[in-house]
Order: C-alpha cells, then structure tokens, then sequence
C-alpha cells in the first residue's frame, strides 16, 4: 500500500483523515503517532476546532488541546522584565525564574543586580531550559 508523504501538509480534514488512515492501515507502524502527523493535526487546528480534527482524525482530544497549546505556546513571545530597570541596588537578592514544572533556575545575589544577571535570565527565557 502507497503511505502517502506526510512532509506536506493536507490541506483538508478529508486529505489529513487519508494520511492518518494510511498510516493506522500500515502493519510496520509503530503504536505511537509519529510527531509529523501530531503537526498536521496541529496545522489543521488553525482552521478548525479542536473537536473537529479530534473527531475526524480519531484523536483524543485531551491529547490534541495539550498539544496545540503548547505549539501555541512556543510561537508566543516570552515575557521579559529588565529587572535592572526596576528595582533599585539592594544589598542581596533572590531571582527566581520557571519555565514549566522541571525548567528553574535560582540566582541569589549579594549585590545589586548587574548586566550579567538580567543577561543570565533572558538566555534562559529564551531558551526555555
């Protein structure tokens, strides 16, 4: 059977549910789904719901909400204070960063805050490590 290629992205549901199905009628697969058809159904929910494309793709839709928020999240710009500019010199401090549950970091500092610091904590947001 011809798997059709999943590089490019169907244009419809009906075009999505015939890569999802070629892939699902595959005997070599392999039981999870494999990220590129996660980004086509991703790519699809830019024109349709979330329960659309669950529904016509046989997808959970837990699965795909979690999903599409988190591409959602990593297109979004990240929110950056230059705390130098705040906060007056302080004889010591504690900076606290989190991204997601496993992502922080911790800086305490004995003095004021210094370009080093602010430039620390944007190389982490901008990671997101």
């Amino acid at each position: 059977m011809n798997q059709k290629d999943t590089s490019q992205h169907p244009g419809s549901l009906e075009e999505a549910r015939d890569v999802f199905d070629a892939w699902r009628n595959n005997p070599h697969r392999t039981r999870k789904i494999p990220e590129d058809l996660w980004n086509v159904a991703i790519g699809l929910c830019g024109r349709y719901s979330i329960c659309e494309v669950s529904k016509a793709l046989r997808l959970s839709y837990k699965d795909l909400k979690v999903r599409v928020r988190e591409h959602e999240a990593a297109l979004s710009p990240k929110p950056f204070v230059d705390l130098g500019m705040l906060l007056p010199s302080q004889a010591g401090m504690v900076v606290e960063c989190e991204i997601g549950a496993r992502n922080r970091m911790r800086i305490q500092c004995s003095g004021p805050i210094d370009s080093g610091v602010v430039d620390l904590v944007k190389a982490f947001l901008a990671t997101g490590r």
